[in-house]
């Protein structure tokens, strides 16, 4: 590994240790008063990923920059849907079609894609069932697609030709964490549902933003995406 690549890894690790301590905190800030307001948290927790992605070689090919795009799509939806959250779930919605640009650009296997998509549309379709009633009308549309982007954002990971199994485990706890979002918004609005997005969220995030490693550039004859 040459002196660029080990400083790459450890700045990448660095801002990705600082992600998740922003992340450890906002938990934390919801049974007991921290010293830092929510806002620089969010901030802190999505700037670091952000940075990670970049110290992890994400502009060196053109699918890492699809990648690092779509985590500028989720530092821009958790800045942005703070004050307005339709604004900020668009922002998400571009990021996943960013990240889903980046799985199926080296092309997907057919097979995957076919199983992947039919085990996806079981927990969509229960998951549109149990929001869509709560979903004021001005919202249906907004809700029902970024179910179906995200869900073929995992499938794509799954059935990728080139994607590193760093990115479905992100793309999985990504879905996760906005049915929980979902269940805040939308369904009993539990506080439980914001204690356990948030670290669900900032860990898949780091994952992609780690996984930007997978993509460096292989041999000289051009990049790895």
């Amino acid at each position: 590994m040459s002196p660029g690549n080990r400083a790459g890894r450890a700045a990448a690790a660095l801002f990705s240790a600082g992600s998740l301590g922003c992340a450890a905190l906002m938990t934390l800030g919801r049974f007991t008063p921290v010293p830092v307001p929510f806002i620089w948290l969010v901030l802190g927790a999505s700037t670091g990923f952000v940075l990670a992605g970049a110290a992890g070689g994400a502009p060196a090919t053109w699918r890492g920059r699809g990648l690092l795009l779509g985590l500028i799509g989720c530092w821009g939806g958790d800045v942005i849907g703070s004050r307005d959250f339709i604004a900020g779930a668009l922002s998400f919605l571009l990021a996943h079609i960013a990240f889903i640009a980046v799985f199926a650009a080296p092309g997907v296997r057919p097979r995957r894609l076919l199983a992947g998509a039919a085990v996806a549309a079981v927990p969509g379709a229960a998951l549109l069932r149990s929001f869509l009633p709560g979903v004021p009308p001005g919202e249906t549309l907004l809700v029902a697609a970024y179910v179906a982007v995200i869900s073929l954002m995992v499938v794509c990971a799954f059935a990728s030709r080139d994607a590193a199994p760093v990115f479905l485990a992100a793309a999985v706890l990504f879905y996760v964490s906005d049915i929980f979002v979902a269940r805040w918004r939308y369904g009993d609005g539990a506080a439980i549902n914001g204690t356990l997005c948030y670290p669900l969220y900032y860990l898949a995030c780091n994952l992609f933003a780690l996984g930007a490693f997978t993509l460096r550039p292989k041999g000289k004859a051009g990049e790895g995406g």
